[in-house]
């Protein structure tokens, strides 16, 4: 390798590693104004990379509830169609499948936090309608749902799951 080449990849190494640790301290510390305003800056960048950690699975107030995003698509002559979205689960006999597939956690966590990002609530309604346009019986109403399925823990029963309406789209006319 040339040793100009050599010495770019290294320094470019260098710095992803120091963003990466930056942004992850930026993430663990006591939360401040200024704390937020840098995790503003870089929360596009840490997004996009895959770089978020979630710190809170051993902290004292634990998530206590599995969340996976449901569609109920409602068609032009009345019928239902239940349109379930991935999770990585789906992928657990493929190590190499369920690690390209990071997006897929992503996206159900970013579609059920509440308010955080509405547009994207819209984008994949807007998607379901794509993929089940038929020009026969097209798709009226969709909804997406938000199931919270109980953590298996001790007195947690599956009928504590909970439901929770995220989105209303009702259909236009869908182009191709």
């Amino acid at each position: 390798m040339h040793p100009l080449k050599a010495k770019i990849t290294r320094i470019t190494t260098n710095i992803f590693i120091m963003a990466c640790c930056t942004s992850w301290l930026a993430m663990m510390a006591i939360p401040s104004p200024t704390q937020a305003a840098f995790l503003g800056l870089i929360s596009p960048a840490v997004d996009q990379l895959g770089l978020v950690m979630r710190f809170n699975m051993f902290a004292p107030n634990a998530p206590k509830y599995n969340h996976i995003i449901e569609a109920d698509i409602t068609f032009k002559d009345g019928t239902h169609k239940q349109h379930k979205f991935k999770v990585l689960a789906d992928y657990k006999d493929n190590f190499w499948l369920q690690q390209s597939k990071s997006h897929v956690s992503a996206l159900n966590s970013w579609l059920w936090h509440d308010n955080d990002y509405p547009e994207l609530k819209m984008a994949a309604a807007q998607q379901l309608a794509l993929q089940y346009q038929n020009s026969n019986n097209p798709p009226q109403t969709i909804e997406l749902y938000d199931i919270a399925y109980p953590i298996n823990l001790p007195g947690a029963k599956a009928s504590d799951s909970q439901r929770k309406l995220l989105l209303i789209y009702n259909v236009r006319e869908v182009q191709p």
